[in-house]
């Protein structure tokens, strides 16, 4: 907080010259707004309030960081932000006191948490996608395993009755058998097939066009290291 809020600023920039009659104030921003005095003498840093050398005005940075909290507008969230010195008590303390003001320091804290913790929706979110990825490899190369296995065996993949349904007493042919019977003890084609019986999986690569789609890549791919193999022992 200390880079965005100057504090090593002397703010002498800032000095204004207020007019009254024909005396005139001098007025500037000092470092003592940085800090707030508690009850028992304790000075406390004013994190969310920042300074601008640019604009000469100084800010809530929650407040900009989470606009539209409330309908009641504040200099210190506006674009020009606030430069009244001579104002500046109260308008600190009662800004404080402003309940968007609270909300949002609340919500900038709890994102600083999260940033700090890795909890970000972003990451949570990257998180879940490379599980969900990780999760349909783990499931393709058992498919592919298994029909790389039926395939050397010369058998037949599928059986007349094709329809993968919970019912037992139906013999689904080899494919769906074979997968049927290792999801008994491997975890991953376990949940795939649970979810797949609940109606709560789309995708499963379990009919019948997909198997074709898969054995003809891994036909492509024999033919392809046979082509290879003859073309290096000439």
């Amino acid at each position: 907080s200390k880079r965005i809020q100057y504090m090593d600023h002397s703010f002498q920039e800032t000095e204004t010259v207020y007019k009254d009659g024909e005396t005139g104030e001098r007025r500037k921003l000092t470092k003592t707004w940085f800090f707030k005095k508690m009850p028992n003498g304790e000075k406390v840093p004013r994190e969310w309030l920042c300074y601008s050398p640019s604009k000469k005005s100084v800010y809530c940075f929650c407040c900009r960081l989470f606009p539209g909290l409330s309908s009641l507008e504040t200099a210190f969230a506006s674009k020009s932000g606030f430069s009244d010195w001579k104002k500046l008590s109260p308008r600190v303390p009662n800004h404080e006191l402003n309940p968007a003001h609270q909300q949002s320091l609340v919500l900038w804290k709890q994102l600083e948490l999260r940033h700090r913790t890795g909890t970000t929706i972003d990451r949570i979110a990257e998180e879940e996608i490379q599980k969900e990825k990780e999760k349909w490899r783990n499931i393709l190369t058992r498919v592919l395993d298994i029909i790389r296995f039926l395939s050397k065996q010369n058998l037949a993949f599928r059986g007349h009755r094709e329809t993968d349904t919970p019912d037992v007493a139906t013999n689904k042919g080899n494919f769906i058998e074979l997968v049927r019977l290792l999801s008994k003890y491997d975890p991953v084609l376990r949940e795939h097939m649970l979810k797949i019986d609940l109606k709560a999986e789309r995708t499963s690569y379990m009919s019948p066009q997909i198997q074709n789609e898969l054995i003809g890549l891994l036909g492509d791919h024999v033919r392809s290291r046979i082509l290879q193999r003859v073309k290096n022992a000439k």
